[in-house]
């Protein structure tokens, strides 16, 4: 079985890559098998509301076991899939499928996340709306949590059967801008449904912790690269 093993991995060029895919696939089983019930409502989160219903009343809405677990699976997917883009798209920077290349876009990532997470720390003790920007932060995780999995199918497919043709990878990323739009969406109309003058606090997150960053983090991605 051993064996058998090796030689499937050395059916592709990247098999760095394939053991990525069974630590993600790895670290979904490990949630499935720990938190039944939350990862079948998260799973539907995108057709009904019974996921943020359930769990937006606990204690820990942020900071619990679920969302470490998929922070981690959320980062390392994304992170492929900006490895992908730049491979596909960017050829001169990849070396036989450089792993140091993906782990330096992991490294990208994670200190993009944690540093917004600081940044909207900051915003909500200084407008005083702490509690209202974890709900919006918590509904908005729930739906980037969503995501992993989505895009963790779609990459499968397109890197083992697929690899040649632009459409898989486009198609996972449209699936990733298309959900992350909703999900901003969403969570933004929740938290007008708590509190009506939660609105110019929202356009300020919105403005200076999720969009300005990512148009700056992106500029600064690829002027690394080159």
């Amino acid at each position: 079985m051993y064996s058998n093993t090796i030689m499937f991995f050395k059916l592709y060029s990247g098999d760095w890559i394939s053991i990525v895919f069974l630590f993600l696939f790895a670290m979904l089983g490990v949630a499935k098998i720990l938190f039944e019930k939350r990862f079948n409502l998260l799973i539907r989160n995108l057709v009904n509301n019974k996921y943020f219903s359930e769990y937006v009343v606990d204690k820990a809405l942020i900071f619990n076991y679920f969302n470490i677990l998929f922070f981690v699976i959320n980062t390392f997917t994304i992170s492929l899939l900006l490895f992908f883009i730049v491979e596909k798209y960017y050829s001169d920077l990849v070396v036989s499928r450089d792993i140091t290349l993906y782990f330096q876009i992991v490294f990208f990532v994670v200190t993009f996340r944690l540093l917004k997470q600081i940044s909207v720390i900051i915003l909500s003790f200084l407008t005083k709306k702490t509690a209202l920007i974890k709900i919006f932060i918590f509904s908005k995780l729930g739906f980037e949590s969503m995501i992993s999995i989505l895009l963790f199918a779609l990459l499968v497919i397109n890197f083992y059967f697929n690899k040649e043709s632009d459409l898989g990878l486009m198609l996972s990323a449209l699936v990733f801008l298309v959900v992350s739009t909703i999900g901003y969406v969403v969570s933004a109309f929740r938290i007008f449904n708590v509190k009506n003058d939660a609105i110019l606090y929202m356009l300020l997150y919105l403005c200076a912790f999720e969009i300005a960053p990512i148009l700056i983090y992106i500029k600064l991605i690829f002027i690394y690269l080159r």
